[in-house]
């Protein structure tokens, strides 16, 4: 149960980045593949764009884009979210000590 523990730690920085992450390093590297060097990642069913051309080629791409993800989350959590909970502890306990809270 370690890995949803783990996920669920860093579900506020998946939030936070998986639409930057699957416009940025998802559809515009797919788009410039598909136009520029006419290699097709994606197959059109109805209005709805799928990546992959085939049922095991979609699966890795989106295991990628997961595991992607999950590492972009954790760097942000350990460089952004970690750091600024630390400060705002110690600012509590400080205001705390005061007696100003």
């Amino acid at each position: 149960m370690k890995a949803f523990v783990f996920v669920g730690m860093l579900s506020y920085s998946i939030y936070m980045v998986h639409l930057f992450i699957s416009g940025k390093f998802f559809e515009l590297p797919v788009r410039i593949l598909e136009n520029k060097f006419d290699y097709n990642l994606t197959i059109m069913q109805g209005d709805l764009k799928l990546y992959g051309t085939n049922m095991l080629y979609g699966s890795l791409l989106e295991a990628f884009y997961l595991l992607f993800v999950i590492l972009c989350s954790f760097i942000s959590y350990k460089l952004v979210e970690e750091p600024f909970r630390n400060i705002s502890r110690n600012i509590l306990k400080k205001r705390k000590r005061r007696g100003r809270i």
